[in-house]
């Protein structure tokens, strides 16, 4: 159901003659098969999109005749499609605030003047009260593009497009052999007091450039570029260039390249600075070069691209779907839906197609969870360095992104003109809402569970090792094969070992031949002898156990698991390394570590899971058999650590012994019997069921453990 046709307010608008501000300009655009209008006013950068039938009333706004005359026109020669009085109310309105209409009152330039102060100080307002972007205006860089916009003018082209391309998957292949190097230790290369200063004066700098690339984009395209400032992003300043006038480029791939542009400078510089630090010796250079690579692949890949934060990639996503303000229309479905379908109002569903409609219901809840996620991530990183300045910005950012929002949402409820025939109705939904809400967060039971990390574990007398080094002659009992205590598995040998056993029994072979000779002739000399010989037996015994040692025997039964016995023989192995396994199906177990924050909950847990890496779809149940009373912050294996696709992070001062930097407490659970007959020593993930609770109780205690493990409170 629409709004009415007929406005009770048009005695008031109807007699005035508007006009547009002669300054202005209007370009049409094709949007979904669709014509649309952009008024484009040059003097703030901003751009206003309209539909044909608006713009079929601006064009008649010629200061002449009046707003009565104009809808009375449109009516005649659109029909069904004419606007209501209503709509033209709303367009009047829209036009006013944005400073684009001037009418025949005689306040008008007082009230023009008026309208931008007031505008000007609403921007600084709501500048000032987002944490996220405090916005600073600086200078007019529209003379200095214009002046220079032919040094960039080649660059802005497909051949610029190419030579980008070429520069930056080079760069790829260039850094790929160079890949654990790149990002080894990355935390203490980039978080110490060296590294963070070249942050502070790279960062800066490399977002100049990428300011420059939106405004010489626009610049090439025929717009203009009136403001330049610093945003201060978590109070870092970071210079920023209005580039709105590429709104009203006709072309879409054309707005989406101003959009991209700054991206594809931050690229560039990137790929630059790839050859540098593969070339240079380490040192200032080289670290430069790295932080260069750094900050533009994290802020082009967690910002910048990224199209649920008003950046370059959500204006790339909305010209490129053609959804024209995306966010703004997104919020307005919403709120048509709750006044609609909720509250029952009488209001005109905006417009929008179908696909439109989709993009709506799926990009405002999805963009609001990701700036809560990012305003949480920045304020904890905050906290971590000042404790007040984290948590104001935290209170402040929860203000402005959740309290500010709901206030406006209650004022609108028990104040909007629109909602006056269902105000009761609307007042009961919105605080059952919130009764029923807060009652669900606080009452209902919901599935309680928390995951973690383990690594399928064998007995010791389970594993095949090679008891010394040496290499792979044979291998004599084949995998899948059924063994008992003391069988032979595998027959090692060692060159250099064999001819050191052969040399000690030739000489001792002389030796006794000399003391045959000596024992009756010269008793002493054979008393030396025979130390010598004493010495040389012992000495043959090491070797020959050492030569048994090549020899792997079974130390328990089971079934034998060689992995890749096809590439065993002739190998050389090193003592202690492990060669495979003496299967007992019953003996698998799984060495689960558990963090310190969650040990009271698992130790009522109603059942614990297991999920193999390559098959996560068929959980297996496990049994808790064993707990380690005390929290250690020894890993009972490296394939939990971080550096080798765990979960942990390690002390990298200790590489023999994995070292976590927390401590955990150690499960084992037993698995059925034939449930793992492969990967053992590998990682596998473990869910603990932990019956059920309130998901408001869930939340409060993750943030209580969040707040006091990152703060160390």
């Amino acid at each position: 159901m629409s709004e009415p046709f007929l406005s009770p307010s048009w005695h008031r608008v109807g007699p005035l003659r508007p006009r547009l501000r002669p300054n202005l300009t209007i370009r049409r655009q094709r949007v979904q098969g669709g014509a649309w209008y952009v008024v484009h006013d040059p003097l703030t950068g901003k751009a206003h999109r309209c539909g044909p039938a608006a713009y079929s009333v601006l064009g008649a706004m010629d200061g002449r005749r009046t707003v009565d005359e104009i809808w009375r026109e449109a009516a005649e020669r659109l029909g069904a499609d004419a606007p209501s009085q209503t709509v033209i109310v709303q367009l009047l309105s829209q036009l006013h605030a944005a400073d684009l209409l001037q009418a025949n009152v005689a306040s008008d330039a007082a009230e023009l003047l008026r309208r931008h102060a007031a505008q000007r100080r609403r921007d600084r307002i709501g500048r000032f009260l987002n944490p996220m972007s405090l916005r600073v205006a600086l200078l007019d860089p529209d003379r200095f593009l214009a002046a220079t916009a032919f040094l960039v003018r080649p660059m802005v082209s497909w051949a610029g497009l190419l030579a980008w391309l070429v520069c930056v998957v080079a760069a790829g292949l260039v850094l790929a052999p160079h890949w654990h190097e790149l990002t080894g230790n990355l935390a203490d290369r980039v978080l110490t007091p060296q590294g963070l200063a070249l942050v502070a004066v790279v960062f800066p700098l490399l977002k100049a450039l990428h300011e420059l690339g939106h405004g010489y984009a626009v610049k090439v395209g025929g717009g203009e570029v009136h403001e330049t400032g610093l945003v201060f992003v978590a109070l870092f300043p970071v210079p920023y260039v209005e580039a709105s006038a590429s709104a009203a480029f006709r072309s879409k791939w054309r707005r989406a390249g101003v959009a991209a542009a700054g991206m594809l400078v931050e690229t560039f510089v990137a790929a630059l600075a790839a050859f540098v630090w593969v070339t240079v010796e380490p040192g200032l250079v080289r670290a430069v070069a790295f932080n260069v690579m750094l900050i533009a692949g994290v802020s082009t890949l967690v910002f910048n691209a990224n199209p649920l934060m008003r950046l370059d990639g959500y204006f790339i996503l909305s010209d490129l779907v053609e959804v024209p303000n995306l966010a703004q229309r997104a919020n307005r479905f919403y709120g048509w839906l709750v006044e609609r379908r909720l509250f029952g109002a009488e209001v005109e569903r905006p417009q929008g197609s179908g696909a439109e409609t989709a993009w709506f219901l799926a990009y405002a809840p999805a963009a609001f969870a990701y700036r809560m996620a990012v305003l949480v991530g920045l304020s904890l990183f905050l906290a971590d360095q000042w404790f007040v300045l984290g948590v104001a910005m935290a209170l402040l950012g929860v203000a402005m992104g959740v309290g500010l929002p709901l206030a406006k949402m209650l004022w609108h409820v028990v104040s909007a003109p629109r909602l006056a025939r269902v105000r009761g109705r609307a007042v009961g939904v919105t605080l059952g809402s919130a009764a029923a809400a807060g009652a669900f967060l606080a009452l209902a039971p919901m599935p309680l569970w928390t995951t973690t990390e383990g690594v399928i574990w064998l007995p010791e007398d389970a594993t095949v090792r090679m008891g010394v080094n040496g290499i792979v002659r044979r291998v004599v009992a084949l995998p899948g094969a059924a063994v008992r205590p003391g069988d032979l598995l595998i027959e090692g040998t060692d060159p250099t070992l064999v001819a050191e056993a052969e040399v000690l029994r030739a000489q001792i072979e002389s030796l006794d031949a000399r003391l045959v000779a000596e024992q009756f002739s010269d008793r002493v000399q054979a008393d030396v002898t025979r130390q010598d010989i004493a010495a040389k037996r012992e000495a043959l015994a090491r070797a020959e156990a050492k030569l048994d040692a090549l020899n792997v025997r079974a130390a328990t039964a089971g079934i034998l698991e060689i992995p890749r016995v096809e590439h065993l023989e002739g190998r050389w192995v090193r003592r202690g390394d492990m060669l495979g396994y003496v299967v007992r199906p019953e003996a698998a177990q799984v060495r689960v570590v558990v963090p310190q924050a969650d040990i009271d909950l698992i130790r009522r847990a109603v059942h614990a899971r297991i999920l193999l890496p390559d098959d996560l779809w068929r959980p297996i149940d496990a049994t808790l058999v064993r707990e380690v009373p005390a929290a250690s912050d020894r890993l009972p294996s490296r394939a939990l650590a971080a550096d080798s696709g765990g979960r942990m992070a390690t002390d990298s001062r200790d590489p023999k012994a994995p070292r976590s930097l927390d401590r955990w407490f150690q499960l084992d659970l037993a698995l059925p019997p034939g449930a793992v007959t492969s990967h053992y020593g590998g990682r596998v993930h473990v869910r603990f069921d932990l019956g059920s609770e309130p998901l408001g109780d869930q939340w409060w205690r993750r943030g209580r453990q969040l707040f006091l493990s990152r703060l160390a409170t």
